[in-house]
């Protein structure tokens, strides 16, 4: 028999053995990617996860610190803590416990919040924008931004900065791979501030922008989880599938001002662009650790 465990704070034990009594998964794609449970326990008890608690559960685990019941090898055992095999399923943060008293049932409901709901729906997206302190023009984190537009760093060709053969705009995906980047960072941020059993540095993983010798953002640059090309297919410079080697036409989106955008909302705002030509489908595998961003699955 394998059984789903529930590992927090460096305890893995199976969901019985935390007082589950019933639990729920919900999967949506650009959206919400939850696991809920009812938890048997007294509802003025101290909390079992707190607020932010980081919890991983694993399917098809096997028992390797206790034998199988010996009269019923079917019969589920308890207070095993040991465990081998199986797969990584889910990684989520505690958001929400309603509290449950009564005479008949004290319980309390958590829910806890993947890397979507967790980082991209509640973190605004920012950029770097250029103000004038009074005295020099710099560049300031702000979360008036332009999607499709670097204030800082040139990308490819195209001649949109005078004298240069470098352009500001960025493609699709580069755009794409910029958001994730940001809440990436922030998510390390936030573990040094708030910690609660999360392991050291970011908490989510996706491709990185390849630069050029003197930082500038590149086309063009192979990548593993981001399969929207740099390039529209079929036309000089692409592959067709995933990324291109040379020049090209640069698939990108119309810019887009928008202010106090979370990444979520700015991250739908870029992929909606390629719904009629790719399937824009956001997942999580939580295989990897920390859990790696697969977006979107590209077919032309």
């Amino acid at each position: 028999m394998t059984y789903t465990t529930l590992t927090y704070n460096g305890l893995e034990k199976s969901l019985a053995d935390w007082g589950v009594e019933t639990w729920r998964r919900e999967v949506f794609n650009q959206a919400s990617d939850s696991f809920g449970c009812n938890l048997l326990a007294a509802a003025d008890a101290a909390e079992v996860f707190p607020f932010g608690a980081m919890i991983l559960l694993r399917i098809g685990r096997t028992p390797s610190a206790l034998p199988a019941n010996p009269e019923n090898s079917t019969l589920p055992i308890s207070g095993c803590t040991s465990w081998t095999g199986g797969t990584k399923w889910f990684v989520g943060w505690r958001v929400e416990n309603a509290r449950t008293g009564s005479a008949e049932l004290e319980r309390m409901d958590y829910k806890f919040a993947g890397p979507w709901d967790f980082f991209f729906e509640r973190l605004v997206f920012q950029k770097l924008w250029l103000t004038w302190n009074g005295t020099k023009q710099i560049a300031d984190w702000r979360s008036q931004v332009v999607l499709g537009w670097s204030v800082n760093l040139l990308s490819g060709s195209g001649d949109t900065v005078t004298g240069t053969t470098a352009t500001n705009l960025l493609s699709i995906a580069q755009q794409v791979i910029e958001i994730v980047a940001y809440a990436a960072a922030q998510s390390s941020y936030e573990q040094s501030v708030n910690g609660l059993g999360w392991p050291a540095g970011a908490q989510l993983q996706f491709d990185t922008l390849g630069t050029d010798a003197n930082g500038n953002y590149t086309l063009a640059t192979g990548r593993t989880n981001c399969k929207i090309p740099d390039f529209v297919p079929g036309h000089a410079g692409s592959n067709g599938d995933i990324q291109a080697t040379t020049t090209g036409i640069v698939l990108r989106a119309p810019l887009d001002a928008v202010n106090d955008l979370t990444c979520a909302e700015c991250m739908r705002r870029m992929l909606r662009w390629i719904g009629a030509m790719g399937s824009p489908v956001v997942w999580w595998d939580y295989t990897t650790s920390p859990p790696t961003l697969r977006s979107p699955r590209w077919t032309s």
